[in-house]
C-alpha cells in the first residue's frame, strides 16, 4: 500500500501535461520545493482544482512514484487578500520564479519557509499597501541569497575589509561591495548609491518600521532592480 505524505505549502507554478494533467510546483513546510502531478486535475469535475490555484496556500496529500509524485488531496487553507491586485500578484510571481530558479532539488529548509511566509504576510497586509510592491520582491531576494550562502558583506569592502564610507561605494557581482580605494581592482564594478545600500541593509535587518517611514524614490527602486538582476544572473 502506498504511503500518503501530508504537508502544507504555497503553489508556485503549474505546467500543463498531456490532455488534462498538471505538474504543480509547491514550496512546502516539510519537503521544501517539490513537484507533484495532478492527474486529470484540469477537468471541470476534478475535486482538487480549487486546492491548487496559483499562489494559494494549501494543505496537500501525495504519494511517491517512479516518475512523479501524485497528488491525492488538496485543500485551500487560506485565501490571500492580494489575489485581485495586479501589483501584488506581480511581486509574488517574481518570488515564485526566484524560488524555482535558485532552488534546484527537494530539501526541507525551515529558514526559507519562514522567509516565504513572512514575505507573503507582508504582501498580503493592507497596512503595507503604500509601499512599492517590488520592494517585497527585493526584500525576499536579498534575504534568500543570504540564506542560501550567497550573501554579501553590506558594511565592509570585500577587498580591504575597511568600513564602507557613504557616497563612495561600488558594486561587483563577483565581489560584492567595494570601497573607492579598491574599486579599480574589479574592472566590472559600478558605483552604487548609499541609499540603495541602506535599503538592502534594512531588508537584511527586517526593519519594516523604518521602511514604512522613509520615502523611497523611483530612481533607487530602479537601482535595486538593476543590482538584483545582475547579481541573480551571476548565480544562475
Amino acid at each position: 500500500m502506498a504511503i500518503r505524505y501530508r504537508t502544507e505549502g504555497f503553489v508556485l507554478k503549474k505546467e500543463n501535461k498531456s490532455e488534462a494533467d498538471q505538474l504543480i510546483t509547491f514550496y512546502t513546510s516539510d519537503f521544501g520545493k517539490i513537484k507533484i502531478l495532478g492527474r486529470a486535475i484540469r477537468k471541470i469535475k476534478s475535486k482538487l482544482r480549487c486546492g491548487i490555484e496559483l499562489f494559494s496556500f494549501s494543505r496537500i496529500e501525495f504519494i511517491r512514484g517512479k516518475s512523479y509524485n501524485t497528488l491525492t488531496d488538496a485543500v485551500k487553507v487560506k485565501e490571500l487578500q492580494f489575489s485581485q491586485k495586479p501589483e501584488k500578484i506581480s511581486a509574488f510571481f517574481k518570488i515564485s520564479e526566484l524560488l524555482d530558479t535558485l532552488i534546484k532539488g527537494q530539501e526541507k529548509d525551515r529558514e526559507i519557509w519562514k522567509l516565504l511566509n513572512k514575505t507573503v504576510e507582508k504582501i498580503d497586509s493592507l497596512g503595507f499597501i503604500s509601499l512599492d510592491c517590488d520592494l517585497f520582491y527585493y526584500y525576499f531576494f536579498w534575504n534568500l541569497v543570504s540564506t542560501l550562502g550567497y550573501g554579501i558583506d553590506l558594511y565592509r569592502c570585500s577587498f580591504c575589509q575597511e568600513e564602507l564610507a557613504p557616497g563612495r561605494i561600488y558594486f561587483s557581482v563577483s565581489k560584492g561591495l567595494i570601497c573607492s580605494s579598491c574599486f579599480q581592482r574589479d574592472k566590472k564594478s559600478k558605483k552604487i548609491s548609499s541609499e540603495a545600500v541602506k535599503i538592502i541593509r534594512l531588508f537584511r535587518k527586517n526593519d519594516w518600521e523604518t521602511l514604512k517611514k522613509i520615502r523611497i524614490k523611483d530612481c533607487y527602486i530602479k537601482e535595486l532592480e538593476a543590482i538584483s538582476k545582475s547579481y541573480l544572473e551571476s548565480l544562475i
